[in-house]
C-alpha cells in the first residue's frame, strides 16, 4: 500500500509540473499564435511578412499588449490539462517500460 501511495504522489507531482510548464509556455507564446491565426485567416491574399502581420494585429488592438491576450484563459485551461496529462503519462510509461515493473 505504501508503494501505491508513493506512486500516486509522484504522478500528482508530475501532473502539476507538466501543467505549470505547459501553462507558462502557452501563455508566453500566445501573442505569436494570435499573429499566426491572423495570417492563416487571410484567404487568397498576398502573403505578408511576420513583422507586417504583427503591426496590423497591434493596430487592430489599439497597440495594447493586454489586448493581444484576449482569449488566453481558454488556451491556458486547455494547456494545463493537456500538458499535465501528457507529462504524467510520459513518466508512467518511463516507469513501466523503461525500468520495468516489479
Amino acid at each position: 500500500k505504501q508503494w501505491y501511495q508513493r506512486r500516486v504522489r509522484e504522478y500528482a507531482a508530475d501532473f502539476v509540473c507538466g501543467a505549470c510548464l505547459g501553462g507558462m509556455n502557452s501563455t508566453l507564446i500566445y501573442p505569436v499564435n494570435v499573429v499566426k491565426s491572423y495570417q492563416q485567416k487571410q484567404i487568397n491574399a498576398v502573403p505578408e511578412s511576420l513583422l507586417t502581420s504583427c503591426k496590423k494585429v497591434l493596430m487592430e488592438r489599439d497597440y495594447k499588449l493586454r489586448k493581444l491576450y484576449y482569449g488566453v484563459q481558454l488556451n491556458l485551461t486547455r494547456s494545463i490539462l493537456s500538458w499535465g496529462i501528457i507529462n504524467a503519462t510520459y513518466e508512467l510509461c518511463i516507469y513501466m517500460f523503461g525500468r520495468g515493473v516489479s
